[in-house]
């Protein structure tokens, strides 16, 4: 046995193949503690190694599902090289085995109806170009023919890298159901169609997750809401950061839902911004360059180069994608210095409020183009960048997706004459609920701290100072928003969290 354990390290497939005799009270055991519940979570490399450890230890050694799911939180598993698509290769080559008595398919003029014994689900019929699913928990999934087809698992249309080997044109016009079966061990539908040959396999945790129902989309869209930003901010210190996994997490987290997070204990060097904002993703370079220096100076190419108030804005707004994550670390922060404090509001709070009280109004900033731009030649790069875009965007069903506000930065407004007295009747009353917002926070930095917070969610402003023979230098950086996102998604994904990233604010229709 030992001989076999070390042999299924390597190959762990190759493994289960060799004791094939046990494989029905393995399928029992593995179903009956939810193994499933890592492919639920997209953890394909922790489920494979419980498969592998209940197989090896047999039932009286079954792990409970807190075991389970404390394993998945401490990522720990056998071999992380087994991919789901190597067991999905050797299931199929072995289906007789897998399958028996585990799967029933009834078949009638009209519709197909398949009953899952694995647990999965509690009906399953196809008619037609659609499959309709009852779920353990009761909700219902109704699925076209086409969107399965497409969104198929088989090696020929997934890339091990996730991405689809299925060309757009290769589509048929139509497709019907012939008839479906469920694969236990892998948790898979088979799907065969009376206009073409392929088989198409659908992962059911996959299929519930990406349920299209109006009660999953809702579901999701709650899941992806925030709470308004209302203070105070929550702070990391540096150190924490570097060596506790927990912490960096709970940033990230903080980051999502707050929009904003303090770091403190961050070395006053410069340059050492970087290190904090690769705590979660890339430095994103931008005409600053790939960080830049907020200090107030003679010939300044920026108005946050001078020691006068900044009213309450987002930075390159002029950008199609501005960047998502700013981060300002305080390297020096003089006592006599007076003024300089820097303010934050949740602008999406602000927008709700307007979409409220002014629908009327709110509906003109959905709809007119703002002027965004940057334009600036006295500096080492000339600078030219105009942008076009409503102030709000919303989704289908009216959520608001985006906000754009940025004073400085706007150009002469280039509309048809009708839409400018509405735009900037909306535009003042816009800017008023903004600079009255009692939800306004403000922070004095102290050297070694620095504010990380979403430039798309956040306005920032500041007000003015007086260095009195003192000094006020503030470092910047940016990071792209979606890989903000990524790094969260991957985070509750690593972690068996169950949880979807927050909105940003970047525009997604989610």
């Amino acid at each position: 046995m030992s001989k076999l354990i070390r042999h299924s390290l390597c190959d762990p497939i190759s493994y289960l193949f060799l004791l094939p005799v046990r494989i029905q009270s393995f399928l029992e055991c593995c179903y009956s503690v939810g193994i499933h519940y890592c492919l639920w979570k997209g953890i394909p490399d922790v489920y494979h190694s419980l498969v592998l450890q209940i197989y090896v230890t047999g039932p009286e050694k079954i792990p409970t599902m807190n075991v389970i799911r404390s394993a998945i939180l401490r990522g720990r598993c056998i071999s992380p090289s087994l991919s789901q698509r190597s067991l999905l290769k050797w299931q199929q080559s072995h289906s007789p085995i897998l399958c028996a008595g585990l799967t029933t398919v009834h078949n009638t003029s009209d519709h197909t109806e398949t009953v899952d014994a694995s647990g999965f689900f509690s009906e399953m019929t196809a008619q037609g170009k659609h499959l309709e699913i009852t779920w353990k928990d009761s909700t219902l999934s109704r699925y076209y023919s086409l969107w399965l087809r497409k969104n198929c698992h088989c090696p020929a249309c997934r890339h091990d890298n996730g991405q689809l080997l299925l060309p757009s044109y290769s589509l048929p016009a139509s497709l019907t159901v012939r008839s479906t079966k469920v694969h236990p061990l892998s948790g898979t539908l088979h799907i065969e169609w009376n206009e073409e040959s392929h088989e198409t396999v659908l992962p059911l945790p996959w299929l519930k997750d990406n349920s299209y129902s109006r009660q999953s989309l809702q579901e999701t869209s709650r899941k992806q809401d925030v709470a308004v930003f209302k203070g105070p901010i929550k702070e990391h210190k540096f150190h924490d950061l570097l060596t506790e996994t927990d912490d960096v997490n709970r940033f990230l987290r903080d980051l999502n839902e707050d929009g904003i997070a303090l770091v403190k204990e961050v070395p006053c060097e410069v340059g050492h911004i970087c290190k904090v904002a690769e705590l979660v993703a890339p430095v994103q370079e931008t005409l600053y360059g790939k960080t830049f220096t907020v200090e107030a100076t003679e010939d300044a190419i920026n108005v946050a180069y001078t020691p006068v108030a900044l009213e309450l804005h987002m930075d390159l707004v002029y950008f199609q994608s501005p960047p998502g994550l700013q981060l300002l670390h305080c390297l020096k922060f003089d006592e006599q210095v007076t003024g300089g404090e820097s303010l934050f509001l949740d602008v999406m709070h602000v927008a709700q409020e307007m979409q409220r009280l002014h629908s009327d109004m709110f509906a003109t900033l959905t709809r007119v183009p703002a002027t965004f731009q940057k334009i600036h030649f006295e500096r080492k790069t000339p600078a030219a960048f105009i942008y076009h875009r409503p102030h709000i965007t919303v989704t289908p069903d009216g959520k608001i997706s985006s906000v754009i506000w940025a004073p400085p930065f706007e150009g002469p407004l280039k509309v048809p004459e009708d839409d400018v007295e509405p735009y900037y009747e909306a535009y003042r009353k816009f800017s008023e609920l903004i600079n009255t917002s009692k939800l306004k926070v403000s922070h004095r930095l102290r050297p070694g701290e620095c504010f990380v917070f979403n430039n798309l969610r956040i306005l920032h402003a500041r007000h003015a100072f007086a260095l009195n023979g003192g000094r006020r230098h503030l470092e910047g950086c940016y990071v792209n928003i979606d890989d903000f996102k990524s790094r969260v998604q991957v985070m509750h994904m690593q972690t068996g969290s169950g949880e979807i990233v927050k909105r940003v604010n970047n525009g997604d229709y989610t």
